[in-house]
């Protein structure tokens, strides 16, 4: 907790003595204690939000210097108890001495205001610090990612991945054995909630993210072999740079509205008209159309039509931030307000693992509660993991078809012919006083689960272009709608050159690692290579076998990092679908994609298994079923075309061709 000398108006806070190295309100001033050690060295520590830097003769110390045995020399002439808790973070305690120290450490805490309770577990925590850097006390990282210097310098990315499983968790202990544990320097980065910090060693260097329990690695980075031998200095600032690009930016207010005054219903009119004007914002930047109600709701009556007539705007997912008073009992004074229309939100497990099966249940319970034809039209919610009203998995919404909102909270069915009284009534807006639009992105933090919006749409592009994880993919990922979003743009400008009409668009999702797919579209089906040929041209190719044109050329593919969990094929099927009918409805060329006879996905689900999404058109319904990869018919075809032994006759049965 960062804090403050100064509370309400002028008072001080009473502190003890030994605390006056703290800083002021501003930060200006560095928080440092510093001594004269009995052996005549000069010790200073600097305090930090969340990490502390130790000197010896103005010389950073790394590791413990001093033993157990110098340090108990030194406190005998050491009065300060304050003094001697410092010095621990430079004395080294071997698991032999660690019972022993614990026993001392216990001693000296009892000189503090502290709980009795917490001086033993204190006195452990301080006495197990022997060997941090080892690869045995190490654990996993949930998101590791290992990387060559190379790549490493541009902090805006992450580098290629080491993807055998041999080498996941090696490489950060094999830089530290090889080096003998001796890092040759150690730099941080903080904001209010998250720290990180950069060991670099004389292999390379590895990122930790703090946690309440210590630090976990997060990133490691080798340095290259057989090039040019890098300097000790080059090493540190290539380590320093790559940690200057862990650091999230500030969000940035575009827009606020004030609602002190009004009653709860106002407020939630102002609220859905913030949140609608957010999204008809990010449209008009985007280059998008708005949104018509589509699929799949065609036909479904006339609410349900003015319902997205009205609160659709250009994208069916939004966001705005509620500015809490003063006078309110929350900690926190600013909540992001979530909304989603059905079925485009993202799925609810990237955020909490729980909440998909406590969703359908509340969602099975409002069906059997209310009596008229209804929808699911979607749900609202907190961006935070605890909301102002302690719950945060969002609420379900529902229209009947005589245009009431339902929504059914457990205990009793609320109702309600208007959708900012019923939103009144579904949450507390008594405090708010203020609601905000921000210029992120919405996004999901990876650390938390909490909804972020501090991401512009430049890293989201960088994240959306590009095949490894980028810094930003290390904190967040951005949510389905933004994917949606992009996905338009992206097919706005393919689609936009082409003036005939093929039979068949195939677009091929190849896995590239750690949950991404890299997007790749083609003019003709590759299911038709299944197709006997009647004859073979000299060129090589099959007569009555087109060959497929990449319509991407060279373009940038769109890589779709949505996907969690490789092989989830049906979650990777109803993104794509969404995607791909909001965009026949919404899109500028929608109605072009629309009118074509066939439109295929093909995922790879790994294992030589891929998962084949026919979309419905007119002509036919749409359909799913599994087969071996494309690409390795692919190359079946051409290999089996360039035998030497090629007959013609060899075409007179299908069977010939499996």
């Amino acid at each position: 907790i960062k804090l403050s000398l100064r509370q309400g108006a002028g008072d001080k806070i009473p502190i003890p003595e030994f605390c006056q190295f703290l800083a002021d309100e501003d930060g200006e001033v560095l928080p440092v204690t510093e001594f004269i050690l009995p052996d005549g060295k000069h010790f200073r520590a600097e305090f930090h939000l969340h990490y502390v830097r130790y000197f010896l003769d103005n010389r950073e110390i790394f590791q413990p210097v001093y033993s157990l045995k110098e340090y108990m020399e030194f406190s005998k002439s050491i009065t300060a108890v304050e003094w001697l808790i410092f010095l621990l973070a430079i004395t080294k305690i071997t698991n032999e001495d660690c019972e022993g120290a614990m026993e001392m450490i216990g001693r000296l805490l009892w000189h503090l205001p502290l709980a009795p309770v917490s001086i033993p577990v204190i006195a452990r925590l301080l006495a197990a610090g022997e060997e941090e850097y080892t690869g045995g006390k190490i654990l996993t990282a949930s998101y590791p990612s290992h990387a060559s210097l190379r790549m490493a310098k541009k902090p805006e990315r992450y580098v290629q991945k080491v993807y055998e499983e041999e080498k996941t968790g090696d490489l950060f202990a094999g830089i530290m054995e090889e080096e003998g544990n001796c890092p040759m320097g150690i730099y941080y980065v903080e904001d209010e909630e998250l720290c990180f910090k950069a060991v670099v060693f004389e292999g390379g260097f590895c990122i930790f993210r703090q946690t309440n329990l210590g630090w976990e690695p997060l990133y490691t980075a080798a340095f290259p072999d057989g090039e040019k031998i890098l300097l000790d200095k080059e090493k540190q600032c290539a380590a320093q740079e790559f940690l200057q690009g862990m650091k999230r930016p500030k969000p940035v207010l575009r827009t606020t509205l004030c609602l002190e005054g009004m009653t709860d219903v106002e407020k939630a009119e102002r609220i859905l008209s913030a949140m609608k004007q957010d999204a008809l914002y990010r449209g008009r930047e985007h280059g998008l159309l708005p949104y018509a109600l589509g699929y799949p709701f065609e036909d479904k009556g006339a609410a349900l039509q003015d319902f997205y007539r009205e609160h659709g705007g250009y994208l069916p997912e939004g966001y705005c931030v509620l500015r809490f008073g003063w006078d309110d009992t929350q900690e926190k004074k600013e909540h992001v307000f979530y909304a989603s229309m059905k079925p485009f939100g993202f799925d609810l497990a990237l955020r909490s693992a729980d909440w998909p099966s406590g969703y359908e249940y509340s969602e099975s319970e409002l069906h059997r509660k209310v009596k008229e034809r209804h929808w699911v039209v979607g749900h609202f919610g907190w961006g935070d993991q605890i909301g102002p009203d302690g719950v945060a998995v969002p609420k379900m919404i529902a229209l009947g078809e005589s245009g009431t909102y339902y929504y059914y909270d457990v205990v009793r069915l609320l109702r309600h012919e208007s959708l900012a009284a019923l939103l009144a009534k579904m949450f507390d807006f008594s405090n708010v006083i203020a609601v905000e639009n921000y210029e992120g992105e919405l996004s999901i933090s990876r650390f938390s689960g909490e909804l972020e919006y501090c991401y512009g749409r430049e890293a989201f592009l960088g994240s959306a272009y590009t095949l490894e994880k980028t810094a930003v993919d290390l904190f967040t990922f951005f949510t389905k709608a933004e994917l949606m979003g992009e996905f338009a743009v992206f097919m706005d400008g393919l689609l936009e050159g082409i003036t005939q009409e093929p039979d068949n668009l195939y677009f091929e999702f190849s896995y590239a690692g750690d949950g991404a797919y890299k997007m790749q579209v083609f003019l003709q089906d590759l299911q038709q290579q299944k197709q006997p040929p009647e004859g073979f041209e000299e060129d090589g190719t099959e007569a009555g076998c087109p060959v497929c044109e990449d319509l991407i050329r060279d373009r940038k593919p769109l890589v779709w990092k949505i996907w969690q969990q490789v092989g989830n094929g049906a979650q990777m099927s109803r993104d794509f679908k969404d995607a791909m009918y909001w965009y026949m409805e919404c899109g500028k060329f929608g109605k072009k994609l629309a009118a074509w006879k066939k439109i295929i996905a093909g995922f790879d689900l790994g294992g030589g298994d891929e998962l084949v999404v026919r979309l419905g058109c007119k002509e036919e319904e749409g359909s799913e079923w599994h087969r071996n990869k494309m690409e390795e018919q692919e190359k079946n075809w051409r290999e089996y075309f360039e035998e030497e032994d090629f007959e013609e006759e060899d075409f007179e049965e299908e069977e010939d061709l499996d």
